[in-house]
């Protein structure tokens, strides 16, 4: 039976990467995230009762996978308190908030394709 610490060695062995290939896959990842829960346009439309917490929660994974991700929500007071980090960043879900974001995205993806970078662009809704 292999000792534990063998055992590790062997899983990192069959996963490592060489470093050509982490090169290889070096990109630039970006991620615009929109959480609302009420319809700006049609007031009828019944209210979501989770868009805001699945913002906030994409903004963690996204940043977690090392994007630069921007936030467009307005978080309930429940959410708030959950998710202060995004409480704290969030822009209103505006029309000129979005325009603006965007403009500083493209201006991003620009210059990491200038300097040979791939690029990757998420935008969630």
């Amino acid at each position: 039976m292999l000792r534990r610490s063998t055992l590790l060695v062997i899983i990192a062995v069959c996963f490592a990467r060489s470093p050509r290939a982490a090169a290889d896959e070096r990109k630039a990842t970006f991620a615009v995230v929109i959480g609302v829960n009420q319809s700006a346009i049609d007031p009828d439309v019944p209210a979501l009762r989770y868009a805001d917490d699945d913002a906030a929660q994409y903004l963690d994974l996204f940043r977690a996978l090392g994007a630069r991700t921007y936030l467009l929500a307005s978080l309930d007071e429940n959410s708030a308190r959950v998710f202060p980090q995004a409480a704290a960043e969030a822009k209103e879900p505006s029309r000129a908030e979005l325009d603006a974001i965007l403009n500083e995205v493209a201006a991003d993806v620009t210059q990491a394709r200038a300097r040979g970078v791939p690029t990757v662009f998420y935008f969630v809704y």
